[in-house]
């Protein structure tokens, strides 16, 4: 094997070894729920400290389908990020404009003399960027989530070892924005869920079965109601039983018995008495 074979396949298994650590670290962050913009921001640095001179961004889509918003750009000038927030996607949009309107990956090799750069050529040009090349996020689906860029300060083609990372770091940028999105549907259900139920003329809870069963949420109605509030409750398991009729427990504890035996949904009813005896 020749000297240059050699390093080559030398720089393919650092580089391999460096993407598996960038996994592990994104994974790593996705799964303590880090905020989005940090897990971009720590993307975007691992993967400008694989190559010299490398500037990364991720823009995201505005719900509004249009407007591409910053969401890292920890190494390009704050002046140009701030101008580009906020653009509105379109067919000769820059680099990250056109590639979130076509869905298509965009490689402008020299965005001095690139028709793709008109609108923004000076202010890139002011702040020294002269490559950028965007590679939309998608999601499975193949809806656009947004963008991830890389800039460099001369003209600039990408190699193999560009693409190879680029396409790695998209899949995390999706794969960030997607967790984001689910999290942030199941807190919007569950908000929606609590306002319901917190307008009921009935006191909701979840606890797990059994007389000693730790309570996960009782609504507030439990205050004007039996005169506790849901803080002291959720504290005190025994309140429960404790509160029940004396008359009516025998049923209570045989209903509960019954859904820990068979698991079954069942319908008990009883009479309860609130805080001052009533």
């Amino acid at each position: 094997m020749s000297t240059s074979a050699k390093l080559s396949e030398l720089q393919s298994t650092r580089l391999a070894a460096e993407l598996s650590t960038l996994d592990k670290a994104v994974l790593e962050m996705v799964m303590a729920q880090e905020p989005p913009t940090r897990i971009f921001e720590s993307l975007c640095l691992k993967i400008e400290n694989l190559f010299d001179g490398l500037l990364c961004s991720v823009l995201l889509l505005d719900h509004d389908g249009v407007t591409l918003r910053n969401g890292a750009s920890p190494s390009l000038p704050k002046a140009y990020t701030d101008a580009i927030n906020g653009i509105r996607i379109g067919p000769r949009v820059g680099s990250c404009g056109t590639a979130a309107y076509r869905g298509q990956p965009i490689v402008v090799i020299d965005i001095a003399s690139d028709p793709l750069w008109d609108q923004y050529r000076q202010l890139a040009l002011q702040h020294g960027l002269r490559a950028c090349w965007s590679m939309p996020i998608a999601s499975r689906s193949g809806e656009v989530l947004g963008t991830f860029a890389c800039y460099y300060r001369e003209p600039r083609t990408p190699d193999s070892d560009h693409l190879l990372v680029i396409d790695r770091a998209v899949n995390l940028a999706r794969m960030t924005v997607e967790h984001s999105s689910t999290k942030s549907n199941l807190e919007a259900a569950e908000h929606r869920y609590k306002n319901l139920v917190e307008r009921l003329p009935a006191i909701t809870y979840i606890a797990e079965v059994g007389v000693a069963g730790r309570w996960h949420y009782v609504s507030p109605q439990i205050d004007s109601m039996l005169g506790y509030t849901p803080e002291q409750w959720m504290s005190d398991p025994s309140l429960w039983m404790n509160s029940i009729h004396e008359d009516d427990r025998d049923a209570a504890l045989a209903a509960e018995k019954k859904v820990q035996e068979t698991h079954d949904l069942y319908k008990a009813e009883y009479r309860m008495r609130s805080r001052n005896g009533q």
